[in-house]
């Protein structure tokens, strides 16, 4: 009936009742779900009486001659405007003549069912009528009360808390959207926190229910059908989306309510963590997923397809001589014969005792509803809302507009054709095409190179106003070089670029414990899974290379980073094996302070001080600034890289870490890395999942021995890094799987030497990207990436001499 929000309307209605043999015409609905319902029709401003007599008109031939009376009135809150859409239900009774009489037009012509109330009762339990209320319209006109609204029960509360006031029933703001921040002392429910695990907030439920209204008005309730179609349109299994529907609808009314449906949209949605109280409201709906027999017992053969379920989502044999094993451990584990049965209760202990495992990425949306409606465009103009409330209609624009924009994925991103080489001055070297680059598409190994950066400045420059600005114009200084005739007419000495001369480095190491401790204090406050916008550049492993971040911030930020367009962000391994690891993290700090938002800093697997210790940095610190000084330097500057985050998404449709992505037995959706804690100061003992985001490889598909094959084949993808020694390699399955999941489309990491700079892994959605150019005297080069426009674009820096 309508094909867009700023389309809805108030609707009138006909129940047209013969009273000589106790029948009710019904037709199907204007919606293309063919459920039966009552004649509908927009209401004009000639109201609703002359409404309802001009639909009878129009579709039947019908005169009501003024026997029309009211039933019911259902006012329902429109967040489109803030105002209330009015569906008035009139009652019309004729005789049996008058029903013989009825002469349908064209547009109704062969579709008219007249059904009595044994008939609509089979009709809904079929799912073939639109709405569970049609029959409540029917009890009204038999005098009987209203029993549609469901009510409370010690497992689940009452999902939609209104009552009818005699023939009008006002469905308002607070009886649909559901509280996801605990006011005063009254905890949130189960269910008012599994909303919130979703990221159900404020303005996503207003999206969710703008759609709703629009899929199920003029009902409150969503037909079997319609819950159908649009499972069907998010990717579901259309085998699966019966049972589905059985888990959802909790009351068994054959039909679901706002809340009905908001609450097992936010258990199935792919960002949905299963832990705590929202775990168990989970739970509640797979058990009644796996209880064919809606007996409220889940019986052997029922856990046997929750198994074959999980080893199917693991890409594990799922016929009977595979599983039968696992099969035979799990009934041994949770005491379950093959005649026996066990509880809803028992069934939630056993898989939070882990004797069943895996429930964490079955029952997933195949897409979030939330990209789904946002990808609406026609049902969701972006133009303005007009009506009489302009005020309120600007203010709910903006709320929706809010709701659509923090929908993960409004742009999806591809590998840009052409990667640019530029020249060490900022112009364009040459531009070539990345996939005939044969470096870029093999594998990882060391080269070198070397680089000079003639930057006059001097030791005056120390003398500003901040610890972190006087910290970048100590670095500058460093980079300079400053020739014997050039100092001497200022009294000095020269000095070589990358040098410090006569300067006193107590002075520059006391400016680095300021900034680091300032550094610490912003990266703590921070998410552990930043959230960024485009344009972003994304740099990979610097390991104390200053002459290339020099390079890069000639080329990409000679302003700086505030007066760059671009988001800057760091993937880790700052320091180790290059020589001017404290020059770098004093460079990165500093502008880190300066530019809080701007500059992003993730942790990867050399900010751990065990590693620093085994390589360079240690070392590096106590040689310049000597034993005391150097100490506390090392710790000031872990205690940043305990604090900072683990991971960046970009546009919500691009992942970034420094290793690679984690498995879902620790990181069923990405929302979880938010819970690592912080600081982190020892990641392999405190965060697995912080570990594995640091120290993660994607594995290499050239000679892969039987074991390692049938290795990933068991874990969902996933294997032993035996060449790190910790942590885990990746395949392709498993980043498709993890990219489906979490609504990305690339994953962008660093970790791993690329001759060219970066290198384009498992069909094209992981790049890898390395900042480092001649990396332990080898000759590869320099890289980073730019997101911008639905590309991800490689560049590589010239750094040769």
């Amino acid at each position: 009936m309508f094909k867009s929000v700023t389309d809805l309307c108030d609707i009138v209605s006909a129940l047209v009742c013969c009273s000589d043999d106790n029948t009710y015409l019904f037709l199907p609905a204007e919606d293309g779900t063919n459920d039966l319902s009552i004649p509908s029709a927009k209401v004009r401003s000639d109201g609703w009486n002359m409404g309802i007599k001009r639909m009878l008109k129009e579709k039947f031939n019908f005169d009501t001659n003024n026997t029309e009376t009211v039933l019911k009135i259902h006012r329902i809150w429109n967040p489109t405007n803030s105002a209330f859409l009015n569906h008035a239900v009139m009652k019309i009774t004729i005789s049996l003549d008058k029903k013989k009489n009825i002469k349908p037009t064209a547009k109704a012509k062969g579709k008219i069912k007249w059904m009595t109330e044994r008939d609509t009762i089979e009709c809904i339990n079929s799912g073939k009528l639109k709405s569970p209320e049609l029959i409540d319209y029917i009890s009204a006109l038999k005098g009987k009360m209203l029993n549609t609204l469901p009510t409370s029960s010690q497992s689940w509360p009452v999902v939609i808390n209104y009552k009818p006031l005699g023939k009008l029933t006002e469905v308002a703001e607070l009886h649909l959207t559901v509280k996801t921040d605990q006011i005063g002392a009254v905890p949130l429910s189960p269910q008012e926190q599994l909303t919130k695990a979703a990221g159900f907030e404020k303005n996503e439920q207003i999206l969710l229910l703008q759609h709703f209204i629009l899929l199920c008005y003029p009902y409150m309730y969503m037909s079997r059908k319609t819950f159908y179609t649009l499972l069907v349109q998010i990717g579901w299994v259309k085998d699966d989306i019966p049972e589905l529907f059985r888990a959802a609808d909790i009351f068994g009314q054959n039909g679901l309510s706002f809340r009905d449906y908001i609450f097992f949209m936010a258990a199935v949605e792919p960002s949905t963590l299963q832990g705590g109280a929202a775990a168990e409201v989970r739970l509640h709906y797979m058990f009644r997923y796996f209880d064919k027999n809606s007996d409220g017992r889940i019986d052997y053969n029922e856990i046997k397809l929750l198994l074959q379920m999980i080893r199917k989502s693991r890409n594990l044999p799922t016929d009977q001589a595979s599983a039968a094993k696992e099969i035979e451990v799990t009934a041994k584990n949770i005491n379950l014969e093959k005649s026996g049965t066990i509880s809803l209760n028992e069934f939630v202990r056993a898989i939070i005792d882990q004797k069943i495992k895996g429930t964490s990425v079955i029952l997933r949306s195949p897409k979030s509803i939330l990209i789904h409606i946002k990808e609406l465009k026609d049902a969701f103009p972006s133009k303005k809302i007009q009506d009489s409330s302009a005020k309120k209609d600007q203010d709910t624009e903006r709320q929706l507009a809010s709701a659509i924009d923090s929908v993960p994925g409004q742009i999806d991103y591809e590998l840009a054709i052409h990667t640019i080489k530029l020249k060490r001055t900022g112009g364009v070297l040459s531009i070539e095409k990345t996939w005939s680059m044969d470096s870029a598409a093999g594998e990882p190994h060391s080269i070198s190179d070397k680089t000079e950066f003639s930057r006059l400045m001097s030791i005056d420059s120390f003398k500003t106003k901040t610890p972190h600005s006087e910290l970048l114009a100590g670095i500058h200084y460093y980079c300079s070089s400053i020739s014997t005739a050039e100092a001497s007419r200022k009294g000095g000495k020269g000095k070589d670029a990358f040098s410090w001369g006569q300067v006193n480095l107590s002075a520059f190491g006391n400016m680095l414990l300021q900034v680091s401790a300032k550094a610490a204090e912003i990266c703590r406050s921070e998410s552990r899974l930043l959230e960024l916008q485009t344009p972003v550049y994304v740099l990979g492993d610097i390991h104390g290379n200053l002459p290339d971040l020099i390079i890069f911030e000639k080329v990409l930020w000679s302003l700086g980073p505030n007066l760059t367009p671009c988001t800057i962000l760091f993937l880790g391994d700052y320091v180790d094996r290059g020589p001017h690891g404290v020059e770098v993290v004093g460079y990165i700090f500093a502008h880190k302070v300066q530019n809080p938002t701007k500059v992003k800093l993730l942790r990867g697997n050399h900010e751990i001080r065990d590693i620093q210790q085994k390589f360079t940095f240690f070392n590096e610190c106590k040689s310049k600034f000597g034993e005391n000084l150097g100490n506390q330097i090392w710790n000031r500057v872990n205690d940043v890289f305990d604090n900072l985050p683990l991971s960046a998404t970009i546009d919500g449709k691009i992942f970034c870490c420094h290793g690679g992505i984690p498995p879902p037995w620790l990181c069923p959706v990405v929302s979880a890395i938010k819970a690592i804690p912080c600081p982190l100061v020892n990641p392999d003992q405190e965060s697995y999942l912080a570990w594995e985001l640091m120290w993660n490889d994607p594995v290499r598909m050239e000679k892969m021995p039987n074991s390692l094959i049938q290795e990933l084949k068991a874990n969902e993808g996933f294997a032993a890094n035996t060449r790190r020694g910790t942590a885990h390699v990746f395949n392709d399955e498993a980043l498709q799987r993890f990219l489906t999941v979490n609504g990305f489309s690339h994953v962008i990491r660093a970790h791993e030497t690329q001759q060219a700079g970066f290198q384009v892994q498992q069909k094209g959605k992981l790049v890898t990207v390395f900042s480092s150019s001649g990396y332990c005297g080898g000759k590869n080069e320099a890289a980073c990436v730019l997101a911008y426009l639905g590309k991800l674009r490689m560049f590589r820096i010239n750094t040769a001499v």
